[in-house]
Order: structure tokens, then C-alpha cells, then sequence
């Protein structure tokens, strides 16, 4: 089974937001942890253990944040993606030093919490292929998500009702040309790399090497003539827009994972959960909290303000009486989404 796990968090460039004035895309929050961070907590909880966390010029944060702050006893590489450098050439350098199967994940790529366990299963089943995560339709608000289309026979796609037993089976192939029976898909970067998808990205031509994103390499071994399988997720969110920050939020707070309240505040204060309240938060008297609300650590709400489905960012406040919905808060802009 695999046992390592290739986090590529460096910035997307399909990814835009107005709140990276003062950290990089890959350190937004997800309730109190970085995005990439939550998307190797998934991956944790499947039982891997080793990481190789693929960084850019402007990701220092994430390596520091991992090494004081993440789990004890994982074992972290880091590789410096250059600017100048593609993605291709960086993963097939990657490849050739481990040489094994392994998951591949970008850093704001998800999926719900289950399923990178279920993903992980389907590749023992079928350890040689490689197996992409795609739903019917995506939470994303962005109109640059990636399609793909897959021809399904009956039965043929791997759902959560899917037994590990009947995947050896009933693994769908890609398809790379016209048929009646194709359908859309939206892909996530969240991928298994059987053997042939090593061996693929070991010996890849000068052309495949300038691939800047997974899914483009995932498209050049389809290309190449290579199987591709698709394990069917019941919804995928790529964090491509601030608005998908908030539908992030919304899913961890219902997942109840990290619905906390680390801060003490008043007893006239209302909490309508799900909520997560970070450390050295101000909750001022008779506010009211929630539900699907995050208040980062740093930030203040003021007294009878009310708050929903919303986001309050570190250093950021909320005056007294305000009514704040559908909402990211940060120290320079408020963003009505």
C-alpha cells in the first residue's frame, strides 16, 4: 500500500485571492490550519506517514509551520520548486529518487474526508494504474475547473458504495476519444501514482517536463498512451476563488473535526454551531456567533454583533452591532461573497 505522500504546495496559478497581502496562498486558513496543512491532515489520517512537500520561492511559512507546529513522528522532505522550473521536471526528479507508488496532492485540492482513504485502498487493488479523484459537478464558485471526459460502462465507475473487492473490477478506464457514452467530470489534483505513473514521470520527454500542474501530467500520460482510472468522489472543491474559502469552512465545520472554541468569552454570547473560536479571540457581550463561522486567532468581534457563515481574519474586527453574512473579514478589505 502506499506509504508516502508528494504535497505540492506551492502557489496555483489558477488560484486568485485578495488576501495574500501578508502570506502566501498555500497558508490561508482553513479553521486554525493552513490549507495545505489540512490537506496532509487528510492524508494523515489514512495511515501515511511520509511526506515529500514540494515548496516554491515564497512558501518558507509552510516548512516552518510543519516542523514546530505539525504532527510528530512524520517524516518531511522538502524540494525547492524554482520559479523558472516546471512542475514536470520537479516530480520526475521526485520519481527517480523514490521509485514507488506514492499519492500526489495539491495543496488546495479536496475532497471529503473519506476519501483519500478510500483512494488509498483502490490503489491496492489495482497498484499498477493510475487512479484520479473526479466528481459529476464541483462545490467551486471558479469557471476554470478542470474537465475531463470519462466513458462509463454500467457499473463501471468506483463509488463510496464501491467495495475494495468489486474496484479490482470495476475500475473505469479514461477515455481519449469520442463516444456517445462519455460524460464530464470535474477532476481534482488528488491522484494515486500507481507504477506506471512512476515509471512514466521517471522517463518523461523534454516536451512533458514543461507540464506546470498535475492534471496537465495527468493528461500527457493518457496521451502517451497509458491508462488513467477515475475513483468517483461525491463532491471535489478545488480553492480557486476567497469564496471557496468560505465553502471550505463550511464543509470542516460540519465534518465537527475542529468545531472548537479555544477562547473564553462571555456567557451572554450566543454560539449557534457548528463554530471554531481560535485562541486569543475577543468576543465582545450578547454577540452572536455562527453558525458555519471562523474567528482566527488575533481577530475581535464586538458587543450584539452577529455573525454567519463567515470568516474573521487574524488582526481583523468586527464593530459592536454589526451584522456580518456570507462573509471573509480581513484586516484591509471586507469581502461579501
Amino acid at each position: 500500500m502506499i506509504d508516502t505522500a508528494i504535497i505540492i504546495a506551492t502557489g496555483s496559478s489558477a488560484h486568485t485571492s485578495q488576501l495574500t497581502y501578508n502570506r502566501p496562498l498555500t497558508m490561508l486558513p482553513a479553521l486554525g490550519k493552513p490549507l495545505c496543512v489540512r490537506v496532509m491532515d487528510r492524508l494523515y489520517r489514512t495511515g501515511i506517514k511520509k511526506y515529500v512537500v514540494v515548496l516554491g520561492e515564497q512558501e518558507g511559512a509552510v516548512a516552518n509551520y510543519l516542523n514546530t507546529r505539525w504532527i510528530p513522528g512524520t517524516e518531511i522532505e522538502y524540494v525547492l520548486k524554482p520559479g523558472a522550473m516546471a512542475l514536470g521536471k520537479v516530480l520526475s526528479s521526485i520519481a527517480l529518487n523514490h521509485n514507488r507508488p506514492m499519492m500526489f496532492a495539491n495543496y488546495n485540492s479536496f475532497t471529503h474526508e473519506k476519501f483519500p482513504a478510500r483512494l488509498r485502498k483502490y490503489h491496492e487493488f489495482s497498484p499498477d494504474d493510475l487512479i484520479l479523484t473526479g466528481a459529476a459537478s464541483s462545490l467551486s464558485t471558479s469557471s476554470t475547473q478542470t474537465f475531463a471526459q470519462l466513458k462509463l460502462p454500467d457499473n463501471g465507475n468506483l463509488t463510496r458504495k464501491t467495495s475494495p473487492r468489486q474496484a479490482a473490477r470495476r475500475i473505469t478506464a479514461l477515455a481519449t476519444s469520442a463516444s456517445n457514452s462519455l460524460q464530464n467530470y470535474v477532476l481534482a489534483d488528488l491522484i494515486a501514482g500507481g507504477a506506471n505513473f512512476i515509471d512514466f514521470l521517471q522517463k518523461l520527454t523534454p516536451e512533458q517536463a514543461r507540464c506546470d500542474t498535475l492534471l496537465s501530467l495527468v493528461k500527457a500520460h493518457v496521451n502517451a498512451g497509458h491508462m488513467a482510472r477515475l475513483a468517483r468522489a461525491s463532491w471535489v472543491l478545488q480553492v480557486q476563488e476567497d469564496a471557496d474559502l468560505i465553502t471550505l469552512n463550511r464543509h470542516l465545520l460540519d465534518e465537527k473535526l475542529d468545531a472548537h472554541i479555544l477562547s473564553e468569552v462571555p456567557y451572554t454570547v450566543k454560539i449557534v454551531g457548528p463554530v471554531r473560536i481560535d485562541p486569543g479571540v475577543s468576543v465582545g457581550q450578547g454577540a452572536i456567533i455562527g453558525p458555519h463561522v471562523y474567528l482566527e486567532s488575533g481577530s475581535s468581534v464586538g458587543h450584539q454583533a452577529k455573525l454567519k457563515n463567515s470568516i474573521v481574519m487574524g488582526r481583523a474586527s468586527v464593530k459592536g452591532h454589526e451584522t456580518v453574512q456570507d462573509s471573509i473579514v480581513s484586516t484591509r478589505r471586507r469581502l461579501q461573497l
